[in-house]
């Protein structure tokens, strides 16, 4: 893959997990990076890491994006600091394709993600791609919290995948990148990235 000079990737949620995987791995790109999250300080330590590890540069910026104002600020510091996408990827889940009992709250919310990406690819078709992927479970912190609690959640939900294991943070990071610099054809699109589960 070419490296992206002079390009911006603006990440949500980028102060753990899967964002912070993809921080990282568009900065090896060759992107800037600007890391939205509420938690601020975890933000700024996503921002230190890609500093020291890619000596790439890093932006933080506290943004809540369950809230109207926080989000229309947000939205307009970028337009004027860098002007307008290129491309959107939205990560949703596994659990926006299908239905996940005891987790409806969940579900809905990442039904709701494929929703809005289909359309707003529809509004901006020929204009801005827009596309999401739909990973299963991921070796994020969040799940480690969850598999804490659940001791034979970890060995259940290994076995239960085709390939035997759940995916890592950064596989996840790198299918966004390439969705967002190569997919130039694609929008509109679920991209699930469940190593064989949703086959059966």
């Amino acid at each position: 893959m070419s490296r992206a000079s002079g390009k911006v990737a603006l990440v949500t949620g980028g102060a753990s997990g899967i964002g912070r995987a993809s921080t990282i791995e568009f900065a090896k790109q060759g992107f800037s990076i600007v890391v939205a999250d509420i938690d601020e300080q975890g933000a700024e330590e996503t921002c230190n890491s890609i500093q020291t590890e890619v000596c790439a540069t890093a932006v933080p910026i506290k943004v809540n994006v369950s809230q109207e104002d926080d989000v229309k600020a947000f939205v307009e510091t970028i337009r004027t600091r860098f002007g307008k996408e290129g491309s959107i990827v939205i990560t949703s889940s596994t659990a926006g394709l299908q239905g996940m009992p005891e987790f409806a709250a969940y579900s809905c919310s990442k039904h709701a993600l494929v929703g809005l990406m289909r359309s707003t690819a529809a509004e901006y078709a020929g204009r801005i791609p827009v596309n999401c992927i739909n990973p299963a479970t991921t070796d994020t912190p969040m799940v480690a919290r969850f598999a804490q609690q659940w001791p034979d959640w970890q060995a259940e939900t290994n076995a239960s995948c085709p390939i035997g294991r759940i995916a890592t943070a950064q596989e996840i990071a790198e299918t966004a990148v390439w969705v967002a610099t190569r997919a130039t054809f694609m929008t509109g699109q679920t991209l699930v990235l469940d190593g064989g589960s949703m086959c059966s």
